[in-house]
C-alpha cells in the first residue's frame, strides 16, 4: 500500500477496533446476565462471537472486493490485516479441505473464487447469528442505538476497502453482503425482543 492507502486502512482499523470493543462488551454483559439468571435461555461464548464477527466481516469484504470481477494485492492486504480473531481463508480450508492462502488470492481465477464465496453464503449467514444475538439483546434495552453506529462504521470500512483499487465503482457500491444483512437482522431481533418484553 502507498501512504494514502495506508492512512485509509488505519482509519478503518480504528473503526474495526471500536466496533469489536462494542461487540465484546455486549457479549460479556449477556454472558454475565445469563450466569445470574438461570432462566435466561441464551448460550454464548465470547471467543466464538469474536471469531464469527471477523470471519463474516472478511467474507463480506471479499464480496465487495470481487464485485468488479477482480481483486488486487492491496484489497487482499486490507481484508487479511483488518481483523484480530478470525480468518475466513482458514475457515474455508477447515470446512472444505482446500488449501487457499491470502497470497494466492490475487492469482486465483476470480470466477472460481466468486463461486466459492457464493457456496459459503448460507454458512456465513448462520455464523453471523453468534454476534447478532448478544448485540441485539444489549442494544434492545439501551437508550443509545449502537446498531446505528455498527452500520455506519461497517459502511465506512467497506468504502475504505473499495478505495484500495483506486476507486469505488458501481458494482462494488451496490454489492449485497452478509455483514450488512446481519446488521439489518439485529434491528429485527431487537424489535422481537422488545415486543416480547412488553407483551
Amino acid at each position: 500500500m502507498n501512504k494514502e492507502k495506508q492512512a485509509i486502512f488505519e482509519k478503518c482499523l480504528d473503526l474495526y477496533d471500536f466496533t469489536l470493543d462494542n461487540i465484546k462488551s455486549m457479549t460479556e454483559t449477556v454472558i454475565r446476565i445469563a450466569k445470574e439468571n438461570p432462566n435466561f435461555d441464551v448460550e454464548i461464548d465470547l471467543n466464538t462471537v469474536l471469531i464469527s464477527f471477523d470471519v463474516v466481516l472478511q467474507y463480506s469484504l471479499l464480496q465487495f472486493a470481487t464485485a468488479d470481477n477482480e481483486i488486487d494485492k492491496d484489497e487482499v492486504a486490507f481484508i487479511k490485516d483488518l481483523t484480530k480473531h478470525g480468518d475466513f481463508i482458514d475457515f474455508v480450508n477447515k470446512v472444505s479441505g482446500s488449501s487457499l492462502t491470502w497470497a494466492k488470492l490475487v492469482s486465483e481465477n476470480i470466477y472460481d473464487f466468486k463461486n466459492t464465496l457464493q457456496d459459503f453464503e448460507v454458512i456465513m449467514e448462520d455464523v453471523s447469528n453468534h454476534f447478532i444475538v448478544p448485540f441485539a439483546y444489549c442494544d434492545a434495552f439501551t437508550e443509545y442505538n449502537y446498531n446505528k453506529d455498527f452500520r455506519e462504521h461497517v459502511e465506512l470500512i467497506i468504502y475504505g476497502l473499495c478505495l484500495m483499487d483506486g476507486s469505488a465503482d458501481e458494482a462494488e457500491v451496490k454489492q449485497r453482503s452478509v455483514i450488512l444483512g446481519a446488521i439489518s437482522r439485529i434491528d429485527l431481533e431487537k424489535e422481537k425482543l422488545l415486543k416480547g418484553f412488553y407483551d
